[in-house]
């Protein structure tokens, strides 16, 4: 059987493709500009557990860690997309809009190993593209399935505008009637 040639008319979407690779990080970078607030920074973790259990593990627990911090408005906006690599680290980028690095690193620093980089907009699909390339990638993960296995993402929660609504506003809403001359 002979591999699939990648091209824009048939793409493998195989984490072993770089050129693939280099398009969802095109993908991940646009939905990235349109719905997070920067600064961005490129981030590393280390997490104790390195298998794919561990990152299981690791997940939920920054889901919880994060959902709590979320309780202070700061923390709404703050964004953070990380990718599991080969040698157990995980690499990825962070929005931190209201936020500073001494921030973030106060609020998750403490139970994970952490360092944070500035980066430019400009240079952060390159940097999403380094955290999931093909050399970086776990050995174990080949073949079809994307990237859901190795990768953690969570987004900003946008404040909604919800309108002014009173009891009174719930209730239809009747004219008066016109008056009859006679």
């Amino acid at each position: 059987m002979t591999p699939i040639q990648c091209r824009s008319a048939r793409r493998c979407n195989q984490i072993t493709c770089a050129t693939c690779a280099w398009r969802h990080a095109g993908q991940v970078t646009r939905k990235v500009l349109e719905g997070w607030d920067g600064p961005f920074y490129a981030t590393t973790l280390t997490i104790r557990d390195p298998t794919l259990d561990g990152f299981r593990s690791f997940r939920m627990e920054m889901r919880n860690r994060i959902a709590y911090l979320r309780k202070s408005p700061v923390w709404r906006n703050f964004g953070l997309l990380l990718y599991r690599t080969g040698d157990g680290t995980l690499r990825g980028t962070a929005a931190l809009s209201g936020l500073g690095a001494a921030d973030m690193w106060e609020g998750l620093g403490g139970r994970w190993a952490m360092t944070v980089r500035l980066i430019l907009p400009e240079d952060l699909r390159f940097e999403v593209w380094r955290c999931m390339r093909p050399a970086v990638m776990p050995p174990t993960l080949t073949g079809r399935g994307g990237y859901q296995a190795v990768r953690f993402s969570v987004s900003p929660q946008h404040q909604r505008s919800h309108g002014s609504t009173t009891s009174r506003s719930c209730l239809p809403q009747f004219d008066e009637p016109m008056p009859v001359v006679i």
